[in-house]
């Protein structure tokens, strides 16, 4: 387990295929202060990964619709984030993790942020990751990954164990 930052996006090719040779993955991705930072380690919950980047959301739409359709290996997203010169880049990484059952994400307002969660919980997901998107979208800022996570999983906190728990942090605490 580890971290890497890099200042350039070449840099952080580079250290991701580093942990890819040291037969670690991708856990979260992130980008500020003028780099990417990349949280890696070995577990056995994420098997087969890939990402994307682009400075175009459509290119990592088709890329997460190409990954939800593979009939072979069944791929979440895993980690999302967006930084790079002048913040232009997306990166996603999406893993084949078999305490995932289900995903949706979604582009929302902070009128209807709060509606697309609870109506996810409602269906037996949680929250996964959430990205903050307002310096350079206003219309639809929050992009919101919701999973329905098995009690089995040590990576993330399961869904069914508790639904009224969101990384761990219970409504009733």
């Amino acid at each position: 387990s580890g971290w890497r930052t890099r200042e350039s996006f070449d840099g952080l090719k580079k250290a991701i295929q580093e942990a890819y040779d040291e037969q670690k993955r991708i856990i979260d991705v992130s980008y500020g202060e003028g780099k990417w930072a990349i949280v890696v380690g070995k577990t056995d919950e994420l098997k087969a990964q890939a990402w994307r980047s682009s400075d175009n959301w459509g290119d990592i739409s088709a890329f997460i619709k190409e990954k939800y359709d593979d009939k072979k290996t069944k791929y979440y997203i895993t980690a999302v984030a967006r930084g790079g010169d002048e913040g232009k880049t997306f990166f996603v990484v999406m893993s084949e993790n078999v305490h995932c059952l289900a995903q949706a994400y979604s582009w929302r307002t902070s009128a209807d942020v709060t509606d697309f969660i609870e109506k996810k919980q409602e269906e037996g997901m949680q929250i996964t990751a959430v990205f903050d998107d307002s310096a350079k979208d206003t219309a639809k800022p929050f992009l919101v990954v919701m999973t329905e996570v098995a009690n089995t999983s040590k990576l993330l906190a399961p869904t069914v164990a508790n639904p009224e728990c969101v990384y761990g942090f219970c409504s009733g605490y």
